[in-house]
């Protein structure tokens, strides 16, 4: 073959995966609704402390809407300590994926603690900041 045709076949093929890819996208965010949980403004999507161990939280996600909400792992752990709320530094980052909660659906979500921040947690009084600000005591 000589080198013109090949370019215009390597062109062709790359602007035709493009496209593809282009397609694909297009259809995986019709299909995903645009719906935003907001943490001060949702009062339809909320959760829950189940309980709260040194090694584990469990957490309830409610969604009591008419549509389908969507969150993300990312949170943040305070611990009380001399009178004001502390953040404590995570190991682990948090991947950025997005769960999806149908609608007046529920999930529960385990945090382990060890692999999270590197250690049990102690007893005390935290406040985690997620999908909304719960307060929660380990004994």
């Amino acid at each position: 073959m000589k080198k013109g045709v090949k370019k215009c076949l390597l062109i062709t093929v790359c602007i035709v995966n493009f496209q593809m890819c282009m397609f694909s996208y297009a259809t995986a965010c019709e299909s995903t609704p645009n719906i935003k949980v907001n943490r001060s403004k949702s009062r339809n999507v909320y959760m829950k402390i189940i309980s709260a161990t040194p090694k584990t939280i469990k957490i309830k996600i409610f969604n009591k809407s008419e549509n389908i909400a969507r969150y993300s792992e990312s949170f943040t752990l305070y611990k009380y300590k001399d009178g004001k709320y502390k953040k404590i530094k995570k190991i682990s980052k948090t991947p950025k994926s997005l769960y999806l909660i149908k609608k007046n659906d529920s999930k529960v979500e385990k945090l382990v603690c060890k692999k999270l921040f590197g250690k049990k947690l102690s007893k005390g009084k935290y406040k985690i900041k997620w999908i909304q600000s719960k307060k929660f005591t380990i004994e």
